[in-house]
């Protein structure tokens, strides 16, 4: 096929796409399917750079919603039968417009709704503006990364896992605020490693209040966003 066959193929199939996800009525009825006294809702938010050509590197904004009810086992792992998207190729203030139609003002009054981030202020900024009860959670894999930068600038080789399992276990079933205490009265041995170390007290610090794991389990709250970084490749 030629460049140009693919370009009117590619152009014809979005705009008919872009037509049918902008039906109000179909966006509707998405949305009150989310919605529900016995459903759980979650909301899942995060950026990734995809590269254009002629453009170079940009950020595709993406947020992925679904119900509880969709969540099914499969073997060793939990999949997630059905979502509902929205993907933007520009800045906060377009995404924030197609957020607020696939998850309206006032949704978390209407439903349990939960959300699972990495923290970034941008989505923490918008979901406290637009959702102030809802549950909002550190995706627990984002912090055990910046826990690990720490482990490898501060610990030898042979301590390391042990290290990590301990502070894994401590927030599993302590919550981020016990962890806190227990980085800052570790004594480290570098500059590289201090640095590590006040980063991970930083991004601790910036989301304390969504770091209590235990409580998170009790409830069967999903505690990462793997959704939505699987979502990137895909959507």
């Amino acid at each position: 096929l030629s460049d140009s066959t693919i370009f009117r193929l590619t152009n014809r199939i979005g705009g008919n796409a872009k037509e049918n996800i902008s039906n109000e009525v179909v966006c509707r009825q998405q949305i009150n399917e989310l919605i529900g006294p016995d459903n759980r809702c979650y909301g899942q938010m995060d950026g990734t750079m995809i590269h254009i050509r002629k453009e170079g590197w940009k950020e595709v904004k993406l947020a992925r919603d679904f119900r509880s009810d969709d969540i099914v086992d499969k073997g060793k792992r939990q999949g997630i039968e059905q979502s509902i998207y929205a993907a933007v190729l520009g800045n906060k203030e377009e995404f924030e417009h197609h957020l607020l139609r696939l998850l309206p003002p006032g949704i978390d009054t209407q439903t349990e709704l939960v959300f699972n981030t990495d923290g970034a202020v941008w989505i923490r900024q918008m979901i406290e503006s637009h959702y102030p009860r809802a549950t909002s959670i550190l995706d627990i894999y984002h912090l055990l990364e910046h826990i690990g930068k720490y482990v490898v600038q501060n610990y030898s080789e042979e301590v390391r896992k042990d290290r990590m399992k301990h502070w894994k276990e401590l927030l599993l079933h302590q919550g981020g605020v016990e962890l806190y205490k227990e980085i800052s009265a570790t004594r480290t041995k570098s500059k590289l490693a201090l640095k590590e170390k006040k980063n991970l007290l930083s991004y601790l610090e910036s989301n304390k209040g969504r770091t209590d794991y235990p409580a998170y389990k009790e409830k069967n709250y999903y505690i990462g966003s793997g959704a939505i970084e699987s979502a990137h490749r895909h959507v």
